[in-house]
């Protein structure tokens, strides 16, 4: 049975493992990496792994909503008040740069994540467990600024839009140099404001 940490020291065990973990599998990709590597590196044994993670797959749905989690809360921060005066353009800008910057945060083991869920249903439903607040976080943003949209199915167009801007960021930011990314951002706010404002 896995244990959560409460002490200093067994947390920063875990945290060691788990960093063990983003490192090697965002070299190595998850199949060719161990859970024997993955203790190895965090100078830790494979029992005290194993007393923090079932398996090499219970560790890496909790790295996957690690990163979820930095996603959300980089998205969300300053735009769950939006003020006044702002304008649909502006918010969707925002929302759209700060979800590209998050995708810089350990961005090789968000592409392993990423190619992962397009192999197998079974790891899609690990990343679709945490994915599935995205568009929610998204339309709350837009509920909060009070701006009135110009679409029938808020939800779906959620999902659209969310989906849309994933597959265009993950593409600048997988396989660009980043020299890219403020044409990006400029292209998919005028997508975004057109489709739901305009």
């Amino acid at each position: 049975m896995t244990r959560e940490p409460t002490q200093k020291r067994s947390i920063e065990k875990k945290q060691r493992i788990k960093d063990a973990a983003f490192d090697l599998m965002a070299e190595n990709g998850y199949h060719n990496t161990s859970s024997n590597e993955i203790a190895k590196k965090a100078g830790v044994s494979i029992g005290t792994f194993y007393s923090y993670f079932k398996d090499k797959k219970d560790l890496y749905e909790e790295l996957v909503g690690d990163i979820y989690e930095y996603v959300i809360s980089s998205t969300a921060t300053d735009l769950n008040d939006p003020s006044d005066d702002q304008d649909p353009r502006m918010i969707a800008e925002q929302i759209i740069r700060k979800v590209l910057q998050s995708h810089y945060y350990k961005k090789d083991f968000q592409k392993e994540i990423a190619s992962l869920s397009q192999q197998s249903d079974e790891f899609r439903m690990i990343e679709d467990r945490y994915r599935q607040h995205v568009p929610e976080l998204f339309m709350g943003i837009i509920r909060d600024s009070g701006l009135k949209l110009r679409v029938a199915d808020p939800e779906v167009s959620a999902r659209i839009v969310m989906t849309t801007v994933e597959s265009v960021i993950h593409e600048t930011v997988f396989n660009g140099d980043g020299s890219q990314d403020e044409r990006v951002i400029s292209e998919l706010t005028d997508l975004v404001f057109r489709y739901l404002f305009v």
